[in-house]
């Protein structure tokens, strides 16, 4: 873990988020259910300025760390059992309209990425394997402007 952590670090002061974005941020929640994939990018979030990184496996336990937290973004992926990705972002947007949550999933042409990005219930989406200057660079996007939902057509 120790060299994953230098090469993610490396990556991203080598792209400019590290030294640009430090201290902007406070919280965020990275919704997945590989525990793999969560410790990935909350690495990725510390290093980029986070100070409180939470985890939740499925959308349901996103739902109720989110409404404690009042997080500052939400990584969220789209299938998780429980309650999947979808779910948690129509809940998590009906509640709080300005939530900002980016949806990283396997595969953007899948139902659920589909009715995720007609409905505008994300503010950005990545597909998996994430690469982390996209993800640096879309956290950037999407945390510093008052950028509206993305409704493209992917």
């Amino acid at each position: 873990m120790i060299v994953v952590t230098g090469i993610l670090r490396l990556c991203v002061e080598l792209h400019g988020g590290y030294a640009k974005v430090k201290a902007l941020y406070e919280k965020i929640l990275v919704v997945d259910d590989d525990p793999n994939v969560s410790t990935v990018l909350g690495e990725i979030a510390g290093l980029i300025g986070y100070r409180s990184v939470e985890k939740a496996e499925n959308g349901l336990e996103a739902l109720e760390k989110y409404e404690v937290l009042k997080p500052e973004l939400v990584l969220m992926d789209l299938d998780m059992p429980v309650m999947d990705g979808y779910r948690a972002c129509r809940e998590i947007r009906r509640s709080d309209p300005d939530a900002k949550i980016i949806v990283i999933t396997g595969d953007l042409r899948s139902t659920l990425a589909r009715r995720t990005i007609k409905e505008g219930l994300a503010n950005k989406f990545l597909q998996k394997p994430v690469n982390t200057s996209s993800l640096v660079e879309i956290i950037k996007k999407v945390t510093t402007s008052a950028e509206t939902l993305e409704r493209s057509n992917h």
